[in-house]
């Protein structure tokens, strides 16, 4: 009965030495797995660090291009209004296009009356006499 019970207690602690095995070669598998997730980890912060300074640049390289084509229609814009020989009929067209656009805000009663579109449509016909001998005049120099 002690040879038997000696047996069993034998079998018990190999059972127990090989489990603990098991679980170094587990624990060490599982250390080598959380060692690439670390890697991992670093590698995907750089990466995301990487990103951030491309879309960093690629912004800075936008807004240097929209000031560049800003600068050179603005440069255009310059050239022409310069050597447009209509200068004043230009002129004429902003100046209209404004005060069309105020009409609205400067009626503070909010009453669109025929009279006051009358008188309006009056004005912006002074207005193109007056463009148009500016453009005759300018046409004859």
């Amino acid at each position: 009965a002690q040879r038997r019970t000696r047996d069993l207690l034998a079998r018990g602690l190999d059972q127990v030495l090989a489990a603990a095995d098991a679980i170094d070669d587990d624990g060490a598998a599982l250390g080598g797995v959380l060692q690439g997730h670390a890697r991992i980890a670093g590698a995907m912060k750089y990466a995301s660090k990487l990103v951030r300074s491309i879309k960093t640049r690629e912004d800075r390289d936008l807004a240097s291009m929209v000031a560049s084509v800003a600068v050179f229609y603005l440069v255009v814009a310059f050239v022409v209004w310069r050597r447009f020989p209509f200068r004043a009929a230009c002129v004429w067209a902003v100046r209209t296009i404004v005060w069309l656009v105020s009409l609205p805000f400067r009626d503070h009663a909010g009453a669109r009356d025929e009279a006051s579109l009358e008188a309006a449509a009056e004005v912006v016909a002074k207005l193109g006499a007056k463009a148009a001998a500016a453009v005759a005049e300018a046409g004859a120099d």
